[in-house]
């Protein structure tokens, strides 16, 4: 049951965690676009050179998709990352967090509708479900 990747999951759950918090704190002290671009840039700039990648292989791996696409994704992923942020900043932490679990929830679903690909999403609403009710629990108490 608890082999490698659970504990491995458990372990960026638990860093994830640590590293909101100190985001949430930090982020009050430096402009929100300038500082969700270090967040992101800095770890793009070490795994650049500690996977010692080629300027020519990221760019054959760019044309490898659709540039409307992934400029798409690429500024919706910049926009969830400063919504993070500043839903922490905002809102109740427990509230919040669990919210954010449920994008899986939407991404399934968007996923069932574009690609018609159903085999996980029974899984899906059901771990919605209970999400939801952990969540009026909290608010309950």
């Amino acid at each position: 049951m608890f082999n490698r990747y659970v504990i491995m999951s458990i372990l960026a759950n638990l860093l994830f965690a640590i590293a909101m918090f100190m985001n949430i704190n930090i982020s009050n002290y430096f402009n929100i676009g300038i500082y969700t671009f270090i967040t992101v840039f800095i770890p793009a700039l070490l795994i650049f050179i500690a996977g010692r990648y080629k300027i020519k292989d990221i760019i054959d791996e760019f044309n490898n998709y659709d540039k409307k696409k992934f400029i798409l994704a690429a500024f919706m992923w910049a926009l969830m990352l400063i919504s993070a942020v500043k839903a922490y900043q905002y809102g109740e932490i427990i509230i919040v967090s669990t919210l954010f679990a449920l994008t899986s929830l939407l991404n399934s679903i968007v996923e069932f509708f574009f690609n018609r690909d159903s085999k996980e999403l029974i899984k899906k609403l059901i771990v919605f479900l209970v999400i939801l009710i952990g969540v009026c629990l909290i608010r309950l108490f």
